[in-house]
C-alpha cells in the first residue's frame, strides 16, 4: 500500500470515528403514575405494544415492583407500581426479564407516590 493510500485510509478512519460518535440519540421519557399511564395506553386506537418487568427490589424488606414502558406517538411512557395494573385488550403485553433505564428517570420513578396506585 502507498503513502499516499496508507494516509487515505487513516483519514476514511478518522472521519468514520468522528461521525459515529456524532451520533447522539436523545429520548424523551414521559414519567406517569401508573392511572396516567392507564388512561394514557387507553387513549391509543389499534394495538400498543407495552413491556411489562417484574422484580424484586430492596436489599432488606425485598418487595415487587411492576414497570411498564410502551411509545406513544415517538414519546417513551413509562410507570412503576407495587401492584399489576389492568391494561386494555388492544394492548400486546410483552414480558422481559430487565429494564435499563437512565438513573434520573429511576429516581423520577422512586418518586411517584407509593400510595398512588390505578383504580381498577
Amino acid at each position: 500500500m502507498s503513502a499516499g493510500a496508507t494516509a487515505a485510509a487513516v483519514a476514511g478512519a478518522a472521519a468514520a470515528t468522528t461521525s459515529s460518535s456524532a451520533h447522539t440519540l436523545i429520548y424523551t421519557f414521559l414519567v406517569m403514575t401508573p392511572q396516567q399511564f392507564m388512561n394514557a395506553v387507553n387513549s391509543v386506537k389499534g394495538e400498543v405494544i407495552v413491556v411489562e418487568v417484574v422484580r424484586k427490589e430492596g436489599v432488606i424488606h425485598k418487595s415487587t415492583a411492576h414497570y411498564y414502558v410502551t411509545s406513544l406517538q415517538g414519546l417513551i411512557a413509562v410507570t412503576k407500581s407495587t401492584q399489576p395494573i389492568s391494561l386494555p385488550s388492544h394492548a400486546k403485553v410483552i414480558s422481559a426479564s430487565d429494564i435499563i433505564l437512565p438513573a434520573i428517570v429511576r429516581e423520577t420513578l422512586n418518586n411517584i407516590k407509593r400510595s398512588e396506585h390505578p383504580q381498577q
